[in-house]
């Protein structure tokens, strides 16, 4: 079996159809949740892009390795030992010279071209010009001569570097009797005053807007290579995103401070299995980067290393053999800010502000506070307490690596689970 994997840094979940927006267009990303299989709560562990990657090929949660070396073979070493040629194909230079990377048998970087900051150049009218479009050609390129088996890892930072797409991509989400879309290239990265304009921030949203569609159609041309050949019965293909891409939910725009807010670390993930395995089928269970690892040794029947990091397959999940992989989650920034998801609630443990001053938990009832609007530590102090105790001890349980030795929470912290 062959594997294709997809990771698109800086794609907001929800402005996706398949994770319920309704007004962006993304017939392709549609599709291929009606043909696979959908993990609505996958969680990032750490905002950091090198230390993303070290959890997805890896196959160990960031607080597991931090302070301590990794001497353990890599995704793609794995997969080279046991026969099958493996590709990365990346656009952004901290992914290519990733230490991790030198495992692959083949690392091909995609730079955008010398003229990119002109306007016409960089995709003024025609889709076929833009970074995403350019990007994809390559990998579909390679795909159109590859060598079975093989696993392809394509990873993209786009999103976050420039946003190219025709106006017209942009213009199609502005209302009529509104502004009009606007008409800048470069990403914004800000935070907005506290008295700032909707209309600016309607007009980002329109322009990131535009550029998703962009994204699902360059995506379609590679989906639709994989399904019309020989491909489609063999080959297993998961897209996914690093990171999520603030769009003022908590007034930040683009990768500020990395604050572990649902817009920045909750990523998509759509699994497409060859015999069809999970179909038009989805999971509210919490899965992260690390399960990534897990999931692609176990469909592609490689054994994993022992000792090994705590990422579990996802596969259970998908056959419907159970509902859960575990009851909660964390996640680590790269300052002491601290997050835990369980099915019920998101507890954020911001950065420090002083060093005589604890920082205040928020609290966040879920899945129904999908991006973190009304904070209830207040009102909640016994479900706020007993988190944060959670939360050390999954600290401390990393620290000492025997992350699974941890208890079950109490129900009433994980009372979707029940």
């Amino acid at each position: 079996m062959n594997a294709i994997i997809v990771a698109v840094d800086r794609l907001h979940a929800g402005y996706l159809g398949c994770y319920g927006n309704a007004w962006v267009l993304t017939p392709e990303f549609n599709r291929l949740a009606a043909e696979g299989f959908v993990f609505d709560q996958c969680l990032i562990d750490s905002p950091q892009l090198a230390e993303i990657y070290e959890s997805y090929w890896l196959g160990s949660h960031v607080s597991e390795r931090r302070g301590r070396g990794a001497a353990q073979t890599p995704f793609a070493g794995l997969l080279e030992a046991a026969g099958r040629a493996t590709t990365l194909i990346c656009d952004e230079v901290e992914v290519c010279e990733h230490p991790l990377a030198s495992a692959f048998g083949e690392v091909i970087r995609y730079d955008a071209p010398a003229d990119a900051g002109d306007s016409e150049s960089r995709g003024g009218g025609d889709p076929a010009e833009t970074h995403l479009a350019r990007f994809f050609a390559v990998a579909c390129e390679w795909l159109a001569a590859a060598r079975e088996p093989f696993c392809l890892w394509l990873h993209t930072g786009a999103l976050g570097a420039e946003w190219d797409a025709p106006y017209e991509f942009r213009r199609q989400y502005a209302d009529e009797d509104g502004p009009s879309a606007p008409d800048f290239r470069d990403v914004p990265r800000r935070m907005l005053p506290e008295d700032y304009d909707p209309d600016e921030l309607l007009g980002i949203c329109q322009a990131y807007a535009g550029q998703v569609s962009l994204l699902d159609l360059a995506l379609g041309g590679l989906l639709e290579l994989v399904r019309s050949g020989s491909l489609a019965s063999n080959t297993l293909l998961a897209v996914t995103s690093a990171r999520g891409f603030p769009l003022g939910e908590h007034r930040r725009i683009g990768p500020v401070d990395d604050a572990l807010y649902g817009e920045l670390v909750q990523a998509p993930w759509l699994l497409r299995m060859p015999d069809g395995l999970g179909a038009m089928d989805r999971s509210q269970a919490l899965v992260q980067p690390a399960d990534l690892f897990a999931t692609l040794l176990d469909g592609l029947q490689i054994a994993r290393p022992a000792p090994c990091g705590s990422g579990q397959s996802a596969l259970p999940l998908v056959r419907g053999d159970q509902q859960w992989l575990r009851d909660h989650a964390c996640i680590f920034g790269p300052h002491g800010e601290r997050g835990l998801r369980t099915p019920a609630w998101y507890l954020r443990r911001p950065v420090r502000a002083a060093e005589s001053e604890a920082p205040r938990a928020e609290l966040y009832a879920k899945p129904d506070d999908r991006w973190e609007v009304n904070d209830v530590a207040d009102r909640c102090p016994a479900e706020t307490e007993a988190l944060e105790q959670a939360l050390s001890a999954f600290e401390s349980a990393a620290k000492s690596g025997s992350l699974e030795q941890l208890a079950p929470l109490d129900e009433y912290l994980v009372d979707e689970l029940s």
